[in-house]
């Protein structure tokens, strides 16, 4: 067995001297042939059979064997598989392989080889004839048609895997434009109409804050109104309790009016006295009564009056008992000063009760003052409430703004992104295409 790549068996490659040509060596040489891509095997034309002289490892990984050492010294009639094309068979293609590299100096045909296995596979033999030493060789480069037929299928496959890219990218790249362009156009309307919430907000809080002033200014007023009612509530009660002391002080004056009677005729000489002191009565009770109407300041103008009363009857209790001795004598002027102060007393009762309305209509506007002061006071909270949750409320939105802007910012990056994408995919794809 000839052995592969063994130079003895290559005269045309066993002197050691360089090509003029490319200028490598002939161990280079050979080292090329033996790892070349390419299927190739070299034939001696000088033998009968012709010997297969040399093969690289692309030829025998074609024809199935394990080593290339495994098909030198073959005939290369050995290699033709029974079945040719255009139902040729082997012993038609041989004759021809042979017969046109000796009248031409090369052959090129599609034939059919033998594997290993002995099933076949077509091929295109490209042959040509070279001598060296006088000694004709043939060298064949063969490509496995299939091989060819399954690489072209791979570069259509490949072509249509672009195209289907190509569209799907363009798609992707589409959808991502279209929707970082809407996307856009959302965040700004968000950022605007965040922004015109914040202004309306900021407005909204503001006059909030300023409604929460004024009810508790509101509020300290109606607090301040309801001590005054108050304070006159409490004098309107001290008339009222001056108004039954003097009442109980008439009483008294009449019960010594009623003693006076029984000496009336003996005290001539101090009917005018009692008559002043029953007239100036009645004007300081008609005073009174008048003062008590105008309810001004009730008590005290009343408190007046009632004190002067009060003198006059002391007058009067000093006189009637100056004149015990003459009561009788001033029987009639002693009924009239009883008639004068049952009339007086009449009128400190009406006094007195209309003191007692004062006092009724002071406490229901105190208790309707308790009320606005207390109503005051809750929507004064709930104006700081308000207040509170508008300034919330634009807290939020201005952050609303802020996320608005930052998507937009996203958005942007999206589109560069996807036009990056669109570029890089149709560089991939002219690569994949030239491929």
């Amino acid at each position: 067995m000839i052995a592969c790549g063994d130079l003895t068996v290559l005269p045309f490659l066993r002197k050691r001297k360089r090509s003029v040509a490319n200028g490598l060596a002939p161990s280079l040489s050979l080292h090329v042939l033996q790892h070349m891509p390419c299927a190739v095997f070299v034939v001696d034309l000088r033998t009968d059979h012709y010997g297969v002289v040399f093969t690289n490892e692309a030829f025998a990984k074609s024809m199935g064997v394990a080593s290339p050492r495994d098909l030198l010294g073959r005939s290369v009639d050995s290699f033709f598989h029974r079945q040719q094309p255009d139902g040729k068979t082997n012993h038609d293609v041989s004759p021809e392989f042979v017969g046109g590299m000796q009248e031409r100096g090369w052959h090129k045909a599609t034939v059919n080889f033998t594997r290993h296995d002995g099933s076949a596979f077509e091929v295109d033999v490209h042959a040509v004839v070279t001598t060296h030493d006088g000694v004709p060789y043939a060298v064949a480069f063969v490509d496995d048609s299939d091989r060819v037929e399954q690489e072209a299928e791979k570069k259509r496959e490949m072509t249509r895997l672009a195209a289907q890219f190509e569209a799907s990218v363009g798609q992707v790249v589409e959808a991502v434009k279209t929707s970082s362009s809407q996307l856009a156009g959302l965040a700004s309307t968000l950022s605007s109409a965040s922004q015109h919430a914040s202004h309306r907000s900021d407005a909204t809080a503001d006059a909030a804050e300023e409604a929460r002033r004024n009810i508790t200014t509101m509020s300290s007023a109606t607090e301040e109104l309801g001590s005054a009612i108050q304070e006159i509530l409490r004098q309107v009660d001290g008339s009222s309790s001056f108004a039954r002391n003097a009442v109980d002080e008439a009483a008294r004056t009449l019960t010594l009016v009623d003693r006076l009677k029984a000496a009336a005729t003996r005290i001539g000489d101090m009917v005018s006295m009692i008559a002043k002191i029953a007239s100036q009565t009645n004007l300081l009770a008609l005073n009174a009564t008048i003062e008590a109407a105008r309810a001004g300041e009730a008590g005290r103008g009343f408190a007046v009056v009632a004190a002067e009363v009060k003198a006059l009857a002391s007058e009067t209790d000093k006189a009637t008992a100056e004149i015990t001795a003459q009561i009788a004598l001033i029987q009639d002027v002693t009924q009239s000063t009883a008639e004068a102060i049952e009339q007086t007393t009449k009128q400190i009762r009406e006094i007195a009760g209309m003191s007692t309305t004062a006092t009724e209509a002071v406490m229901q506007q105190d208790a309707a003052t308790g009320e606005i002061t207390a109503n005051m006071s809750q929507v004064a909270s709930h104006a700081g409430k308000v207040s509170a949750g508008i300034s919330d409320v634009a807290a939020t939105v201005r952050e609303v703004d802020a996320v608005a802007s930052r998507v937009l910012g996203l958005a942007s990056e999206m589109s560069f992104h996807s036009e990056s994408l669109s570029a890089e995919a149709t560089s991939f794809i002219e690569t994949v295409k030239a491929a």
